[in-house]
Parts: structure tokens; C-alpha cells; sequence
């Protein structure tokens, strides 16, 4: 009922708003696989780096990013974007999964006569469909903003940098509205870069109150994504330092490394440039230079040997212009490190794993280094910032359920986040985070726990207080509380069985007990990641059948736990008090927990319909403990409503073996709009006697 309210209001309130109506008047066209599937928002912020995010959360200045991590299950991953000196080179690994794709933003196309500018839209889009070939765009049927490369967007979908899009009132509007408008409509997935380099003569509280009003933008975003009616969004925020690694180039730079380089080359700046006719003795020999932000590539006509390659490359190095590094490959296809202290090796030996802050630099080199491997490549890399000098990291702020995993030395890149975010959006299935022990590694028959997490849940047939009915959304709950033992009530089995959905995705064991069959079929289920043997299945009484009744049922397993079991018990009661008498007199009878020997270990869960201190709440926890009175701080939850949580009628009781290390109902934005329960979760020990 409340559930069905709530979507009313919000039809209407939708109905009137302008931003409701907008594609319409722009005749944009509907995305495809419309209705309420799983959908992505990704917000890149640059200028934010881990030492800034840190600087500002110290100074109360990004409240809602610290909400995120404190109260809605975020979690903070160290994040290497990839290589510093290359926009279009870290987008090319976010959107295509392909690390060093790209050369650069300038560069010279092999056996081409005109340079391959990527803020150019054009180039940029034909790049773009030379990378789909080899990997699906993460954008396809997306959309993207302030990026150069549209990642498999469509080129309507596909908004770069604000100098570069297209004209015309429909576009003007839609950069209005921006990305806003994108998760209004349902958009697959959202991407949206910008940046947030704070201006430099800011500082102290200044600097602060500016962090603050970044901070209100993005939880505006965050939230227009959660209220979107037509698609489920995750959203993920990934913080870093600025889109260029040092300063530009000067525009003279040509100029001053001819001054350098001497007679024997020819420098210049036009890419359409061609060599000489050949003639005796020769004459100077033609270097083209195109540099753009703070990377240059450095082209000669003809072959070149080794010596000749290190005498360019210390002259590139004499002519200054904020040069720290030049890197090139030798005969051999070895890189070359050319560094005013002499050093042309590289950091050649690999950090131990464990070693976090020594893995960036090699990571940084190695970055800069797959650039030469491009056909497009420039003979040398000349970098105005070198990888010795501290390197900036980011930070991702991820939902605990995205399936990411530390990479080389634990940390996490954007090919990691190309294969977690198409798991998302249901594209390609990862069985766990890469890099990350499996899930069921730890449920092995020989394998012993005395710590496990227990939880119920009812999820309301996954319809949630939008009225939409998200199997997925179900999912990002459990999968952020990430219980080893759940129970789940009002499942409904029409079509697709929902516990068996859930079961499969989460790597648990299932068994389900129907309640109603036909076109309303629907029940309760037990989830295990341990395994375990079904005892029992069955209906519970009631005073006496009557249409308006709903049958009720129970659930009763022994889960494995290591070498030792547990007796689990799974129910949802009936809403009349007569019935439940009766049903809470069936459990605790000689066929379900009164026939176990009383000292034997069990638990007993579920939506029981009834609150403290009602008789049968009481009559059960005369047998049986209540985990929540059981918490030494005697810690008191209530499950019921998401609308305005007013009592408790999920409840966990247990024999006396077990302590209760915590219990908690996770309050998140998620979880709030979900079902119209919360969940109710316990962390248990099992102590050795």
C-alpha cells in the first residue's frame, strides 16, 4: 500500500516537472532496453587528488562524499587513472579496456600527411571506432560529457569539450541540462568528466567553502541518478589529479630546440613538413615536433641508430623548456630513459606486491613507455614531468557490491573498472573482483569458521517504494551486506524464480518454499554460501482456510559450518494474531524446534508480523534469545517501514552458543527505497567449547 502511494506522488510530481517533458520537445529518442534495468553513472572529477580529497575531508568541506562513505556503504579504493601525460590514452583504457592504446591527444599517423588531433570531434570519433573493433565501447548506448573520445557513445550522444560541440538550439538546451537529462531519460550509462582544479589564489577557508560547493553539486547529480524512474543507477565517483601532468609546452618550442639541436637537423612544428630532395653532401635531416599539454612527440625521416637516438635525446634535454624526461626505445626495443642525472634504464626491477607507495612510479613508467608502442608514436617522448618526482594518485569511491579488484601492487586502474562496470550493466559476468580471493574459497567442505554474518530480509517481491521491481537492486543490498546465511521472504516465483536469481549471482545455495502457486506464485527461501541439508519444507496452519488468507511456511536446514553444524529456521507468520498463535505453537512444537535436544545449537529468523512486547514475542524468546537484546550494548533496530521505520517485525533469535559481535539495519539511500522492510543483520561468533 504505502509502496503503491509513493509511486502515485511521484508520477504526478514527474508529470510537472519541466525536465520530465524535455526530450520530448527535443524528440530525443528513447535509449534501448527501456524499463527499469540496471544502468551506470560514472562522474570523473580531476583536480582532486587523494592529498586534496584528504586536505578538504580534514576541513568538514566535502560532507556528502563523506556521507557516502559513513552511511550509504561506499567504500575508498587508491586509483591509478593511468598514464599522467595522456588524457585520451586513460580513456581509451576506462571506456575500451585497452591500456597505452593511444599515443597521445597530437600525433602523426603512421603514413599519413596530416597530424591526428583527438580534440578535434572528427579524429576523436574515428579513433574511437578503430578501438570499438577491437573492444565494445563501455559508453555503447550510453552517453558522455567533457570527454575526448565518446567510448562507443553514438556521435549525437557524444558531448565533448565545451569548444567542440555541436551548434544548434536542441544542443544548446541539451548542455543545459547536461548529463541530468541523460538519467532522466534512462540512459544506459552516464559518463561525466569534469574539472575541478580549484583556482590557485584560493586558500584556507576560501578554498574550503569552494570544495563545499563542488561537494553540493555532486550529491545533486548522486541523487537525481537514484530518483530516476525508468533505469536502476549505480553511480561511481572517481576523484583524481588534474587532466595534464606538469605545464604546456611553450608555442615556441620548436624554435628553442633548434637553437640546441644544431645544423645536422632541420626542427619544425608543421607536421605537413616533408623532407628534401636528396642530394651530395645531404643536407639537414627534417624533425617534426607536435606537442600538446605536457607530452611531445619527436619525428625524424629514415633510420635511425642507437647513438644518434641518444645524442637527440640529450640535446632535447639541453634545450630546457621544462623538459624533465625523454624516453625512447633502441634497436633492441628496449626503453630508454634519458634524465638530466644520466639515468637510461627506468626502474627495471619490479616492487615487491606489498609495497604500495613503490608500485606508482614503476606503474607511471611503464605508462609513459606503452605510449612508444603505438604505430603512431613519435622516435622520442619528451615529458615535462618526470616519474621520479612524487607521482599524484586518486581516489575511487565505489559501491561495496561493484566487483573491482586491486591490480599490480594493489592498485586499481581503469581496465579494472572497464570489466567491473560491464558486469554492471550485465554485459559480462565476472564470478568475483579480479585479483580477489573467489567467494567460495572460504565455504570449502574441509574449511572451519567461528565467525559468520546472518541476516533477513524481506524484499517485498523486489518491488520497491518507486514501484519498480528490481531484482538487481535486491542484489546491490545483499551484496553490500554480504551476509554468509540470509533469509528472504515474499519472493515471488512468477517467470523467474527471484531466489534462485539472487542465489546464482551471489555463488550460494538456495532451497525455497512456495506459498502460492499459479499466477501469484511466490514464497519464502534460505540463501547459504555454506553448504547445507534440507531438513524440512512446509506450510504452517492456520485457525482456518479462508480466501482472504495467505498461507504461510517454514524452512528448516542444518548448515555445514567447517566440521561442525547449526539447525537454521526460516518462517514469515501470518498477519492475524489467531494464526500466528497457532503457527508460533507448530515452530516450537515436536516437529520443528521442540523435537531438538536442548542443548543443540539453531537459529530462528524471518518476517514474524508480531513486535516486542506482544505474547508471542514473548513465548518465542522464553526459548530463544533475541539478537538484538543479546548485543552487549543492547542495541535496538526497527525493520519496518522504509517510509518511517516504526517497529520491528524481522527478528533474529538463537540458542545460547552463539555471541553477538554486532547487529546493525543498514539505513542507505539503497536500502531505503529497495523494499519496504530494511534488512536486519548480525554478525555471530560461534565459540569453540
Amino acid at each position: 500500500m504505502l509502496s503503491k502511494i509513493g509511486d502515485r506522488w511521484r508520477t504526478l510530481r514527474e508529470w510537472v516537472t519541466l525536465g520530465e517533458w524535455m526530450p520530448r520537445i527535443l524528440r530525443l529518442p528513447p535509449p534501448p532496453q527501456e524499463g527499469f534495468r540496471p544502468g551506470l553513472f560514472i562522474v570523473e572529477i580531476s583536480g582532486c587528488d587523494k592529498a586534496a580529497w584528504e586536505t578538504a575531508r580534514a576541513r568538514g568541506a566535502l560532507p556528502f562524499l563523506d556521507s557516502l562513505v559513513a552511511r550509504q556503504n561506499y567504500r575508498v579504493v587508491d586509483y591509478h587513472a593511468g598514464c599522467p601525460w595522456s588524457r585520451v590514452a586513460r580513456e581509451a583504457e576506462l571506456f575500451h579496456g585497452l591500456p597505452g592504446a593511444l599515443a597521445g591527444e597530437l600525433v602523426l599517423p603512421l603514413g599519413g600527411e596530416a597530424p591526428q588531433d583527438l580534440a578535434r570531434r572528427a579524429d576523436a570519433l574515428a579513433a574511437d571506432a578503430v578501438l570499438g573493433r577491437r573492444h565494445e565501447g563501455l559508453l555503447l548506448h550510453g552517453a558522455a560529457w567533457g570527454t575526448l573520445l565518446p567510448g562507443g557513445a553514438a556521435p549525437a550522444e557524444f558531448h565533448g569539450p565545451l569548444g567542440d560541440r555541436a551548434e544548434g538550439w536542441v544542443e544548446r538546451l541539451r548542455n543545459r541540462y547536461g548529463a541530468a537529462l541523460d538519467l532522466r531519460r534512462g540512459v544506459p550509462v552516464v559518463y561525466l568528466h569534469r574539472d575541478c582544479t580549484p583556482p590557485a589564489d584560493l586558500s584556507g577557508d576560501a578554498l574550503a567553502d569552494w570544495w563545499r560547493g563542488q561537494d553540493r553539486k555532486l550529491a545533486r547529480l548522486y541523487h537525481r541518478a537514484g530518483m530516476s524512474r525508468r533505469r536502476d543507477y549505480e553511480t561511481w565517483l572517481l576523484l583524481g589529479p588534474s587532466s595534464t601532468r606538469g605545464d604546456a609546452f611553450p608555442a615556441d618550442y620548436a624554435r628553442l630546440l633548434q637553437a640546441t639541436i644544431g645544423d645536422a637537423w632541420q626542427v619544425t612544428a608543421d607536421p605537413a613538413a616533408r623532407p628534401g630532395p636528396a642530394r651530395i653532401p645531404p643536407g639537414p635531416r627534417l624533425l617534426r615536433v607536435l606537442a600538446r599539454d605536457a607530452v611531445a612527440h619527436l619525428y625524424a625521416d629514415g633510420k635511425i641508430d642507437d647513438a644518434t637516438r641518444r645524442e637527440v635525446a640529450l640535446r632535447i634535454l639541453k634545450a630546457g623548456a621544462g623538459v624533465a624526461a625523454v624516453v625512447w626505445r633502441d634497436s633492441a626495443g628496449t626503453a630508454r630513459w634519458q634524465r638530466p642525472f644520466g639515468d637510461e634504464t627506468g626502474l627495471t626491477t619490479q616492487p615487491p606486491e606489498h609495497q604500495l607507495r613503490a608500485w606508482l612510479p614503476y606503474l607511471v613508467e611503464r605508462d609513459a613507455e606503452s605510449l612508444l608502442d603505438q604505430p603512431d608514436a613519435g622516435c622520442w617522448l619528451a615529458l615535462r614531468a618526470s616519474p621520479v618526482s612524487p607521482p599524484r594518485h586518486g581516489v575511487a569511491l565505489l559501491p561495496r557490491r561493484a566487483r573491482v579488484g586491486a591490480g599490480r601492487g594493489d592498485w586499481l586502474r581503469p581496465s579494472q573498472l572497464y570489466a567491473a562496470a560491464r558486469h554492471a550493466l550485465g554485459r559480462e559476468r565476472l564470478t568475483h573482483a579480479p585479483g580477489a580471493p573467489s567467494p567460495a574459497a572460504s565455504t570449502e567442505p574441509g574449511a572451519d569458521t567461528d565467525s559468520f554474518r546472518f541476516a533477513t530480509y524481506n524484499v517485498h517481491r523486489c518491488i520497491g517504494m518507486d514501484g519498480r521491481q528490481s531484482v538487481r537492486r535486491v542484489l546491490r543490498v545483499l551484496g553490500e551486506v554480504d551476509p554468509d546465511i540470509v533469509a528472504l521472504q515474499e519472493v515471488s516465483a512468477i517467470g523467474a524464480n527471484q531466489a534462485e536469481q539472487i542465489a546464482a549471482e551471489l555463488g550460494m545455495q538456495v532451497v525455497f518454499c512456495p506459498t502460492l502457486h499459479g499466477d501469484e506464485a511466490y514464497g519464502h527461501a534460505l540463501l547459504s554460501r555454506h553448504p547445507f541439508t534440507v531438513n524440512a519444507v512446509g506450510l504452517l496452519p492456520l485457525t482456518r482456510p479462508a480466501p482472504y488468507k495467505e498461507p504461510r511456511g517454514a524452512i528448516w536446514v542444518q548448515v555445514q559450518l567447517g566440521l561442525r553444524s547449526l539447525h537454521v529456521f526460516s518462517t514469515h507468520l501470518a498477519l492475524g494474531r489467531a494464526d500466528r498463535s497457532l503457527q508460533v505453537d507448530t515452530l516450537l512444537g515436536p516437529h520443528w524446534i521442540g523435537g531438538l535436544p536442548p542443548d543443540t545449537p539453531l537459529i530462528l529468523c524471518g518476517d514474524f508480523n508480531f513486535a516486542p512486547p506482544g505474547k508471542n514475542y514473548r513465548r518465542v524468546a522464553a526459548r530463544l534469545r533475541d539478537v538484538q537484546l543479546a548485543h552487549p550494548r543492547g542495541v535496538v533496530v526497527k525493520t519496518f517501514s522504509t517510509v518511517c521505520a516504526v517497529t520491528r517485525l524481522d527478528h533474529i533469535f538463537l540458542s545460547p552458543h552463539f555471541v553477538v559481535k554486532d547487529v546493525n539495519s543498514p539505513r542507505t539511500h539503497l536500502t531505503s527505497v529497495a523494499s519496504d522492510h530494511y534488512p536486519l543483520v548480525a554478525d555471530l561468533h560461534w565459540p569453540r567449547t
